[in-house]
């Protein structure tokens, strides 16, 4: 069920009216909505604007070559070899035609090429500028490339020797701040993942981040009512303004099962999984382990403590990795990815149940 955010919509559709001059980071904790939210304003843009969606989510992205399979939509009937040629024909059709596409089209002879050149990503990044500039100089149209579980590229970040990632983050640069020819936005829940980008491909004064976060509880009751949840406080004890998790309560409820047997359920799971993380810890390094948990419990009572790297990198990163903790890099706050999170941290400490 996606919950109307108007304010979230308008916000970013201003953004897409303007002039492209900013890479985006849409960020936030997981299962707040932000694909949802994102899907819905692909679905309703005005025109001439032009979506390229790449969703990175279940895809095997490990190489570099792995992310150019993903990024472009290849054409096999296409005989053209020259990126101008192409795509001006392809928009013979209308605009709709591109939009029919998952990722970039390409023809299959430049695609290719593309995997037979020393120097692929200088050549995909030109692809793609002469694509886009065609579109915009041709048909007036206002691309928007969005690129979605941008952590899904973790491995090739952390592959050493690959610039990869710096180079796409330095390219969306050059399209936004520097020709303006399209809108770039990145969308994630791993905001140590953005930070580290950030840092790598030097983005200060270049992209801005926008949150998108677990709904407040006045909105959320409204949503509790559209779900059909009567007993509105405690369905809020467990599990707070988080979207994705009333899905699950909702399924849980449809199948038969009553609000509270259905809210142990996802209690009895969450805390399954972080015992399976400390036992981990537990028998690599049990000083490790007695940090971590300390750390945990620590934001478990307080609901958000500042971020202090220098002090808590460890950490933060590993339960940001864990996909336990969030962090908010622009409020530089770290909390629970949710309420059934914290109520897990909370119930697990030592002398609260």
């Amino acid at each position: 069920m996606f919950y109307n955010r108007e304010d979230e919509q308008k916000g970013l559709l201003t953004i897409l009216n303007m002039e492209p001059s900013l890479v985006y980071f849409v960020y936030g904790p997981i299962n707040s909505g932000k694909t949802n939210l994102i899907n819905k304003i692909l679905q309703n843009l005005p025109e001439p604007m032009i979506p390229f969606y790449v969703n990175l989510r279940g895809r095997n992205v490990s190489s570099s070559e792995d992310f150019l399979n993903v990024l472009f939509s290849v054409d096999r009937k296409s005989k053209f070899e020259n990126v101008r040629d192409y795509s001006r024909e392809l928009l013979k059709g209308g605009a709709d035609i591109v939009k029919q596409t998952t990722g970039i089209p390409i023809p299959v002879k430049i695609f290719d090429l593309l995997f037979q050149t020393q120097n692929k990503g200088e050549d995909v990044f030109h692809y793609l500028e002469m694509f886009f500039t065609t579109l915009v100089e041709e048909k007036k149209l206002k691309p928007l490339f969005v690129l979605d579980e941008l952590q899904m590229l973790k491995d090739i970040a952390n592959s050493k020797g690959n610039l990869l990632l710096d180079n796409l983050f330095n390219f969306f640069v050059r399209l936004t701040k520097e020709i303006h020819v399209c809108h770039c936005l990145a969308i994630t829940s791993d905001s140590v993942f953005i930070q580290q980008i950030y840092d790598s491909a030097r983005l200060e004064g270049r992209s801005r981040y926008i949150l998108i976060d677990d709904l407040e509880k006045e909105q959320t009751y409204k949503l509790y009512e559209k779900f059909g949840f009567e007993d509105k406080e405690r369905v809020w004890s467990y599990l707070g303004g988080k979207v994705g998790d009333m899905t699950v309560l909702y399924s849980l409820v449809q199948e038969g099962h009553s609000l509270d047997e259905s809210l142990e359920t996802m209690l009895g799971i969450t805390v399954s999984r972080l015992k399976l993380i400390e036992a981990r810890l537990l028998k690599n390094d049990e000083q490790k382990c007695s940090k971590m948990m300390n750390f945990l419990f620590q934001v478990g009572k307080e609901g958000n403590i500042g971020f202090e790297p220098k002090i808590m990198q460890a950490e933060v990163y590993f339960w940001v990795d864990e996909n336990i903790l969030f962090l908010d890099p622009v409020k530089r706050i770290v909390r629970a990815q949710g309420q059934l999170t914290r109520r897990t941290i909370n119930a697990l400490e030592p002398n609260q149940g």
